[in-house]
């Protein structure tokens, strides 16, 4: 009868739990990528941000000569591309921190892509997801704009309460009503 009466809130929750089991599909995904290339236990991954700097480099290096003729803008220039961050972050952040990246980035796609697909902590975990999906954008891995798919759907985790609709929350959160883990 709920269905009958509601069919467009219905629908609406049928939509954003998609959105949640792909969305954990996604990071679970990330994860199994990262583990099968050795990311944890080999410089692989500072390679990576290696080839990635290169490349911003360049992007960098015809903006500024090619686009504009020798007139040598600054990155802080107002109309300099998103990605005049991107090389300082990746030069002075991700490659000396690399391994701790590779960690911290694989053991979060676990959780995040567990968490998801089980209904745990499903708000808490698209707060830290999101925060990795900003990393990833300044890292130059997608644009800001490319990402906001992604952003979005961590935004809409944070503010549903999606794990209490259909997974483990709405138990835990009447068990553990204080937590602010399943709320």
């Amino acid at each position: 009868d709920y269905i009958r009466q509601h069919p467009l809130k219905t629908l609406g929750v049928i939509f954003v739990l998609m959105l949640r089991f792909l969305f954990g599909a996604y990071f679970m995904l990330g994860f199994t990528y990262k583990l099968t290339k050795d990311w944890l236990w080999t410089n692989k991954l500072q390679i990576v941000f290696q080839k990635q700097l290169a490349t911003l480099n360049q992007l960098n290096d015809f903006y500024i000569n090619k686009l504009h003729g020798n007139d040598a803008l600054s990155a802080v220039e107002p109309d300099a591309p998103l990605y005049a961050f991107e090389p300082i972050y990746v030069e002075h952040f991700a490659i000396p921190f690399y391994l701790l990246i590779a960690w911290v980035v694989t053991v979060g796609e676990l959780l995040f892509g567990l968490g998801r697909l089980c209904g745990v902590s499903v708000r808490l975990n698209a707060a830290a997801a999101l925060f990795i999906l900003v990393n990833f954008a300044a890292g130059g891995y997608f644009q800001f704009h490319t990402s906001i798919p992604l952003m979005s759907f961590a935004l809409i985790f944070m503010c549903l309460p999606s794990g209490h609709w259909l997974g483990f929350d709405k138990k835990l959160y009447e068990k553990y009503p204080n937590a602010i883990w399943f709320k």
